[in-house]
């Protein structure tokens, strides 16, 4: 079943490192500083707006999955939250027992692009299953997510590839919206590259990393997040 609203996160990913400046294009922990500010912001609201005092990271990683389902170990929340601090300033605070307070003037500014993506998720979503009943071929929005993520799901995820036992009509959509270079075009490149960023919290370090050039490149990323420890295992 596809998550939608994953995809979305996925496709807001891809927006933020394009747009947010230089630090979300050098840093791959500074691409979810928005996202974790959102999601503060989200409880605040939820809390009618009142200060809102937090027991430990747990709680933070619960309203990240909550707000956009994607999951964040504490080892990795240990080194991004330093970094929403120093842009939330005063507005979000921490403490070294990992309890932290989350005040009014916390502000995000990703929620009306995130909404924006959510459409263009649907819009892709009515494309295709036109495109699906103009063949007159049944139409099953999962088997083009599928052909989208494949390869971030062999990285990854360890599975294998599906391409080859796909019906013709999956690579020939994605062939004809290549050619194109159209808004259906941005909204798949967007799913891909955000699946990609979002799933290096899912790698598994393994003997396979020294085999091939991006993997060395994960690692390397991973290493750097503190997401190589056995802490993060509950998550990976």
């Amino acid at each position: 079943m596809v998550n939608e609203n994953l995809l979305a996160t996925y496709s807001l990913l891809s927006y933020i490192r394009e747009s947010f400046g230089e630090d979300s294009k050098e840093s791959l922990l500074a691409v979810f500083v928005p996202l974790v500010k959102a999601a503060l912001v989200r409880k605040l609201k939820e809390n009618q707006g009142k200060e809102y005092k937090g027991k430990d990271y747990s709680e933070i990683k619960e309203m990240i999955h909550q707000s956009f389902e994607i999951e964040i170990p504490i080892p990795v929340l240990e080194n991004l939250l330093p970094l929403v601090q120093a842009e939330a300033g005063s507005d979000f605070q921490l403490f070294k027992d990992h309890s932290f307070i989350i005040k009014q003037g916390c502000l995000s500014n990703i929620e009306e692009e995130y909404k924006q993506k959510k459409e263009d998720i649907k819009l892709l979503k009515r494309h295709y299953k036109d495109y699906c009943k103009g063949l007159g071929v049944t139409f099953d929005f999962e088997e083009l997510i599928n052909f989208i993520q494949d390869q971030q799901n062999r990285i990854f995820s360890k599975t294998r590839s599906i391409i080859d036992q796909q019906n013709y009509h999956v690579s020939k959509y994605v062939h004809d919206i290549i050619k194109r270079k159209n808004r259906y075009f941005d909204i798949i490149c967007s799913i891909y590259f955000g699946g990609i960023i979002g799933s290096y919290f899912k790698f598994e370090v393994n003997k396979r990393v020294f085999d091939t050039s991006l993997l060395i490149d994960t690692n390397f990323y991973i290493s750097l997040i503190n997401l190589n420890t056995e802490d993060a295992d509950e998550t990976c």
